[in-house]
């Protein structure tokens, strides 16, 4: 039996029956019970009558007015206060709502004579039905407007109760059907297509329409109604009610209403027509909850509730009031606050330990307590763990059964793992490898556990199974050890190698809920009190009230510290002190105030210096395992995800990718070439480093980053200059010589010209057919085509000299400077 303060949800006390099995309490106060005389029993109020502080006084039920005698009541409307409006064709019916949710069988009917009606829209704030021989008449109580569909005009039409205007807001439409409104933004929603449907958004100020969901998610929609008080669109998909937000998003399937006609949500309930009976049904159940016969072949249907048509804008009702966290209601409208640590902005918004009640995680500063929300989307944090190398959060959540990382800021959040069926209550972080240790709780013992998951790799082992339900862990790398809680029908703290071997319980007797575990694995003399600290194990107990500790064994338990009535919940050590509890003497240390705001407080983590309990034997080299290095007492052991044995080497795991250690341009040092691992590298002769030293061996057997980027071909700066130099020098050498062959070949060929004229006078008498021959020959002899004359070939050597190289393969000015 728990007693539990109904505000903050603190359990204020408790009482254990072993014996028995309570279904039912009341209250026994053994003070003698006093008169007392009932004011209202000479009063004769006609309906009812309350004690007030000023006296007795008389009330009318629902839809009745007291009198001025102040005794009698008349009534009021021929309408209830709430109810249900059916219509058909004739006549409508109203079926009252009372605070059971029973039914009354004195229904109120009305019957219109000469009237076909066909679509209803209620004002209840004034007790007016509009009926209408057009679909789907809508009533927007704030813009007091009517709104209907004009099948023949394939249009929107509108009325003005103010003016007594009609007016179109929209024409040619395709198909329009199933009219609804949003009365607080005037945003208006149809279907619109055939044969595929889609959801549409307008307004009453004729904004260009907008598709918001397509038909290719839709599978033909009708009966579309918005939801004032859940601000969400619901709509029949054939037999099955459907929902969204008011901007198309988050949509979601519900209860199957078997051949429903019309659809509407009101106050978590569905309520549908299916044939001549209204159906009642609890918006998180699965089956139908009431049935009520109704009139025969009903039309429409509309909620008769002055309370669904106040206008609550600038109130936390409506879309939390534009409040991004807190609307607090106040006499004028709302208020806007933020979340403890965070301050408002003006634009209503709010900047920027694990609160279980509020799904947030806290972060609190040792000094002076003072309280900072961390900007996270959370929902029920459970597990918490802070990685001090990498500054990485890790946080598990109850509702998605995941576990999260994240940096402090929010940013670079993702889902690191997911445990399947089970959830992780507990996080701890082993230093030695990184790794992650969890507890996980399933809905049956065989499907709890507790596992480690590789922090490269994300890949799974399981280390123990078949137990209670397992609560909180702890590890000690250096000695090998790590220790677990368990809660349920008998609690229990076990302990077992860091590779799941060899498990036992230390501590059975004495314990009732043991929430909080942590291991002090330093072992040391406290040389101010010359005190020998032996490595101890501290855990609370939210039953007892009381925090304990023993050694590894289980042995030398004492008390530490009781608080009483505080359900104590997690536990970690920093230095001399658990939280507010110095470890040697148990006395409290306070450096922070109460925050009666908070909610549960489940998971706890710390972060005040850098010291991390590792073991050696796998913090190097990962202890030349491919996979998992676990620490024992006495060494290490490698191990394998599930399903995967180890290899005759007791060091590789079966099937695990290698990355490639033979590269062309570097040696790897100290390496250990499987997914996770990094390496340093050492660049071969003619190589130089470009980036950094180490690299990393991707879960695809690449590494990262690529080895063509950390070494390149060996030309350092001063040699790239002194290559660029020569190569320059060169070009102008070339260029020099290139001209002077360019001016001795126009000088050779003015020279030739000359000649050639000279020849042509001195030939000038001889015949014609031999003129050709001769001027041919003139030219063979003097070396221009011919292969005697040596001297006008010396050109050649220099041509060749420009151009040597630079079509073959390796240049002599241009390859690397050794």
């Amino acid at each position: 039996m728990f007693g539990v303060n109904t505000t903050s949800g603190y359990l204020l006390y408790s009482r254990k029956l072993p014996t028995l099995q309570p279904f039912a309490i009341t209250v026994y106060d053994n003070e003698p019970p006093v008169a007392f005389n009932d004011p209202c029993s000479t009063l004769n109020c006609q309906h009812m009558c309350v004690n007030t502080q000023s006296g007795p006084k008389c009330l009318c039920s629902e839809g009745f007015d007291l009198n001025s005698d102040n005794k009698t009541c008349t009534d009021a409307s021929i309408f209830y206060a709430k109810g249900f409006i059916v219509s058909n064709a004739s006549m409508f019916v109203m079926h009252e709502i009372i605070a059971n949710g029973q039914k009354v069988q004195d229904n109120i009917i009305k019957y219109i004579p000469g009237t076909i009606i066909e679509s209803l829209a209620i004002d209840s704030n004034l007790d007016i039905i509009y009926l209408v021989d057009g679909k789907n008449l809508i009533f927007d109580w704030i813009a007091n407007l009517l709104g209907w569909i004009e099948p023949r005009l394939s249009s929107i039409q509108s009325f003005s109760v103010n003016s007594q205007i009609t007016d179109t807001i929209y024409s040619s439409l395709q198909n329009p059907e199933s009219l609804t409104v949003d009365p607080y933004t005037g945003e208006l929603y149809w279907i619109v297509g055939a044969p595929e449907k889609s959801i549409v958004r307008g307004s009453w100020t004729r904004n260009a329409p907008k598709v918001l969901i397509s038909a290719a998610n839709l599978n033909s929609p009708r009966s579309l109604q918005f939801d004032v008080t859940s601000q969400r669109l619901y709509w029949l998909e054939h037999t099955f009610i459907k929902s969204s937000n008011a901007n198309g998003s988050d949509i979601k399937s519900h209860i199957n209403t078997k051949g429903a006609k019309k659809i509407f949500a009101y106050k978590g309930y569905f309520v549908w027509i299916n044939e001549d009976d209204l159906h009642f049904h609890i918006a998180n159940t699965f089956q139908a909850e009431y049935t009520l016969p109704t009139l025969q072949n009903p039309k429409d249907a509309a909620v008769f509730d002055s309370s669904l048509q106040d206008d609550k804008r600038g109130t936390c009702h409506i879309l939390n009031g534009g409040c991004e966290e807190i609307c607090l209601p106040v006499e004028n409208g709302r208020r806007c606050e933020c979340d403890i640590g965070l301050k408002l902005q003006p634009d209503q918004s709010c900047d920027s330990v694990t609160d279980f009640s509020h799904g947030r995680i806290l972060q609190i500063d040792l000094q002076n307590g003072t309280v900072v929300k961390l900007p996270l989307s959370v929902n029920k944090a459970t597990g918490l763990a802070f990685d001090k190398s990498t500054m990485k959060l890790f946080f598990s959540d109850n509702s998605t059964k995941t576990i999260t990382s994240t940096a402090l800021h929010g940013r670079d959040t993702e889902v690191f793992y997911t445990p399947g069926f089970a959830y992780a209550a507990s996080l701890e972080i082993d230093y030695s490898t990184g790794n992650l240790y969890y507890t996980a709780v399933g809905p049956t013992a065989s499907q709890s556990y507790i596992g480690v998951v590789h922090r490269a790799t994300a890949i799974h082992k399981t280390l123990h199974n078949n137990m209670g339900i397992p609560h909180d862990i702890t590890l000690c790398s250096s000695k090998g050890y790590f220790f677990w809680t368990e809660i349920g029908n008998k609690a229990k703290i076990g302990r077992a190698i860091m590779d799941g071997t060899t498990p036992s319980y230390i501590a059975t007797r004495g314990i009732e809920m043991p929430n909080g575990l942590t291991a002090d694995c330093s072992g040391k003399l406290a040389a101010e009190r010359c005190i020998i600290l032996a490595s101890r194990l501290f855990w609370t107990d939210g039953f007892l009230n009381r925090i304990e500790f023993s050694d590894f064994n289980g042995e030398n338990r004492h008390v530490l510290a009781s608080d009483s009535d505080a359900f104590i919940n997690d536990i970690v050590i920093q230095g001399r002190s658990i939280t507010k509890i110095d470890k040697i003497t148990g006395s409290t240390v306070q450096f922070m105030s109460d925050h009666p705001e908070f909610g549960r407080l489940d998971s706890l983590d710390i972060y005040a210096d850098e010291i991390r309990d590792v073991s050696s034997n796998c913090s190097i080299n990962n202890g030349l395992c491919s996979t998992f290095c676990f620490p024992t007492p006495t060494g290490r052991t490698c191990g394998c995800q599930d399903n995967v044995n180890l290899q005759s080497d007791q060091v590789t795991c079966e099937g695990v990718v290698r990355c490639q250690t033979l590269q062309r341009n570097l040696n790897f040092t100290d390496c250990l070439p499987y997914p996770g691992q990094s390496c340093y590298v050492n660049c071969k002769t003619g190589y130089q480093l470009v980036i950094n030293r180490t690299v990393s061996c991707g879960s695809g057997g690449q590494w990262i980053p690529s080895t063509d980027k950390i070494c390149k071909g060996k030309e350092s700066t001063s040699e790239t200059r002194q290559s660029g130099m020569i190569y320059n020098y060169m070009n102008a050498v070339l260029s020099a010589v290139g001209a002077i062959v360019v001016s001795m070949v126009i000088l050779g060929f003015t020279c030739l010209m000359k000649r050639k004229i000279n020849n042509t006078r001195k030939t000038a008498k001889t015949p014609s057919s031999n003129t050709r021959h001769d001027t041919t020959s003139t030219f063979e002899s003097h070396g221009y085509t011919g292969a005697e004359e040596e001297h006008y070939h010396t050109i050649d050597p220099v041509y060749d000299t420009m151009h040597d190289g630079y079509n073959e393969p390796r240049n002599p000015y241009l390859v690397v400077l050794e």
